[in-house]
């Protein structure tokens, strides 16, 4: 094996997930289309450039889904959803076993800036 300086993981979809199942009830409960709003470029880019903080960014989704206290209600939950990470993924001292000498090991990932 090659020696390395860095192994260099994501972080959602990779090392955390979210409740899928709590989101999609979310969405069915309020009948608001929160994820395709949330993750939508026109929200999403800013928030991950680090342009807009998270509590912007919800404040944001709210708005899009029309700004009635469901849409508020709906991204407040949204935002709650829990998440875990992926312990077979995400295990620092397994993935430096693999490896000749000493590296880092590093979670990148693009989001938003400041506190919710």
């Amino acid at each position: 094996m090659r020696d390395v300086d860095a192994v260099l993981c994501d972080l959602d979809g990779v090392l955390r997930w979210f409740d899928g199942d709590r989101q999609r009830w979310i969405e069915r409960h309020y009948e608001l289309p929160v994820l395709a709003t949330a993750f939508a470029p026109e929200r999403m880019v800013p928030a991950v450039l680090g342009q807009i903080t998270a509590a912007q960014w919800l404040t944001s989704i709210a708005a899009a889904l029309g700004g009635h206290p469901a849409a508020v209600r709906a991204t407040e939950e949204f935002a709650a959803v829990e998440f875990w990470m992926d312990e077979q993924v995400w295990d620092p001292a397994e993935l430096r076993a693999g490896l000749r000498g000493d590296c880092g090991v590093f979670a990148v990932t693009e989001n938003t800036h400041g506190e919710t």
